[in-house]
């Protein structure tokens, strides 16, 4: 319980911190709809800057050089000035009083296009921690595997059975529909075939494993004695997740072969059935890479844009649901599994694959 708790103190810090985040992005564009400045101050900064330019052309023999009125003045150098004719004073100011009223410290702490991908870590390590202690969920029977899976009963036969509708069944049929969508999208969007067929065939594979999971009573073939052909399959499958996604952080050939390695060898080693963890540690694993990436990724770089890190937050926060409120105790099924299991972590993840084929508008300046 105590894990629980913190846990849930955790998440209502950082829904406060995501709401923060929107605030101050409304409050931006309510700014850049008004004056920065009252208009007295703005004339008498233009009196200062047209008196000194003027000063600085006026000969020594006299004042008969002087421009006549309406001519273009530049001002000098002692006193530049903006577009929107504010000096450089003024301007300084203006983000001195900023950083005095706070106002500032969120965005400078987590620039915008991060603050979703910061967010989903902090969701992730709070996934590890839970998952990790295993003291509330060792004994959930409706969650073979690590699936919160809906439909699925315990006692038939030895180690229980899914029913013909379950939620494995539902995620492989979503996972159709958002393959199809991939295309829909991306080819709307003119995105090119190769970044299309990608995030088509890691949807299209997800949902191709949960109809097999659906097909053999939702248990992983070769589960229960953690065959060798059953663990193979698994590490292709995440060392395939996990190089696609360091890839995208451009950190070299060797970086990425290293680091998919050891990300592959983790997951399956505390997947293995004497660890009791099921495969949740895929998730646990890949969240992780994926939210770190996302987070110390180079600016500029479209593959982990502010809108794709924002989505990426849901499927991290449903994760930690799953963990939750899939049982009550260990005899009967609690919340999150009544209302659909693990075919909601599903949706959200894939949502936020599709977003990878918009384009990146976090950047865009505010009109």
């Amino acid at each position: 319980m105590r894990w629980l708790s913190l846990s849930t103190g955790a998440i209502t810090a950082v829904a406060s911190l995501l709401l923060a985040s929107l605030s101050e992005d409304l409050f931006c564009v309510a700014a850049h709809s008004r004056p920065a400045l009252s208009p007295f101050l703005r004339n008498d900064v233009r009196r200062s800057a047209s008196a000194t330019a003027i000063t600085s052309m006026v000969p020594r023999g006299g004042a008969s050089r002087v421009p006549k009125q309406g001519s273009m003045v530049l001002p000098s150098s002692r006193s530049s000035s903006t577009k929107t004719g504010l000096s450089d004073d003024v301007l300084s100011s203006q983000k001195s009083s900023g950083w005095l009223t706070g106002g500032a410290n969120i965005k400078d702490l987590i620039p915008r296009e991060k603050r979703g991908w910061a967010i989903a870590l902090v969701f992730s390590v709070i996934y590890l921690l839970l998952l990790l202690s295993k003291s509330k969920f060792e004994g959930c029977d409706y969650s073979p595997d690590g699936f919160c899976v809906t439909n699925f009963d315990p006692t038939i036969g030895k180690a229980g059975e899914c029913l013909a509708q379950n939620s494995h069944l539902w995620a492989c049929k979503e996972d159709l529909i958002f393959t199809v969508l991939a295309f829909v999208i991306g080819f709307m969007n003119k995105i090119d075939i190769q970044t299309i067929l990608g995030v088509a065939a890691a949807i299209f594979g997800h949902g191709f494993l949960h109809n097999s999971l659906s097909n053999n009573a939702c248990k992983p073939a070769g589960a229960e004695g953690g065959s060798l052909a059953a663990n193979v399959a698994y590490a292709v499958f995440t060392a395939g997740i996990s190089y696609l996604t360091i890839d995208m952080a451009d950190v070299g050939t060797v970086a990425t072969a290293l680091v998919t390695l050891f990300v592959t060898f983790v997951t399956v080693y505390l997947s293995q059935p004497a660890q009791g963890l099921g495969v949740s540690p895929i998730f646990m694993t890949t969240q992780l890479l994926a939210s770190f990436v996302g987070v110390t990724a180079k600016p500029g770089n479209t593959e982990f844009s502010a809108l794709t890190g924002d989505l990426f937050v849901l499927p991290c926060l449903v994760s930690i649901l799953e963990l939750i409120f899939c049982c009550n105790g260990s005899d009967s099924p609690g919340l999150f599994n009544k209302i659909g299991g693990h075919a909601w972590y599903d949706f959200f993840l894939h949502i936020a694959f599709l977003s990878t084929l918009f384009p990146d508008k976090s950047k865009r300046p505010i009109q």
